[in-house]
């Protein structure tokens, strides 16, 4: 099994994800672990991530989890994934739609973008045919308590102020989706034991 802790920056995927997978035995790594040092440097001055930042970094997570399934091993890995868009990604490695905003967006010469939409496509199809079963445990907490936490976490890149940004990008999972959410309103060792039931382990 394959789980995803999502959720905007301060609900606690780290330490809620950490301690599942010890308490599992099951690998662990977290999603600032794929970051670019540019997407970190960005981060870190306020910025938010476009989607062209982010795209690469959704790829290398997919990757990882991937290679997991593929040697038949569990997993515990957490990562914002605010929209369906960055989760497709995360479970084929490719999204048409989120590829064609970001093409739109670089406005680059017809003939290459050409180019580089039939090499999406390949890189579609080969990815379709490895999609990773994952499920999705989105931590939810109100604005205040996420507020709270970010102003008093310490040696992180990502800035209180922009939390309001991930809010405005967060999109809940959908009942295509597999997952759940997870009120973070509670101790480190109930949110826990909630997930392992939930899941069924």
């Amino acid at each position: 099994m394959i789980i995803i802790v999502m959720g905007v920056s301060g609900c606690g995927k780290t330490t809620i994800g950490s301690r599942l997978a010890k308490k599992l035995g099951w690998q662990f790594a977290d999603a600032d672990e794929f970051h670019s040092e540019e997407n970190k440097i960005k981060m870190s001055a306020g910025q938010p991530l476009t989607d062209q930042d982010r795209l690469p970094w959704l790829q290398s997570i997919h990757n990882f989890v991937r290679r997991l399934s593929q040697n038949n091993q569990s997993g515990v890995v957490t990562c914002s994934a605010l929209k369906k868009v960055y989760r497709n990604v995360l479970r084929n490695g490719y999204s048409p739609l989120l590829h064609s905003e970001i093409e739109h967006v670089t406005e680059k010469p017809d003939m290459e973008t050409a180019k580089e939409h039939n090499e999406h496509q390949k890189d579609s199809e080969l990815y379709n045919t490895q999609e990773v079963d994952i499920v999705f445990i989105h931590l939810t907490g109100s604005r205040d308590v996420l507020e709270t936490r970010l102003v008093n976490r310490l040696g992180h890149f990502m800035p209180a102020k922009l939390l309001q940004s991930q809010l405005d990008t967060l999109e809940n999972l959908d009942k295509q989706e597999k997952g759940f959410n997870i009120d973070i309103d509670n101790t480190e060792e109930n949110i826990t034991k909630e997930i392992i039931g939930k899941i069924g382990v």
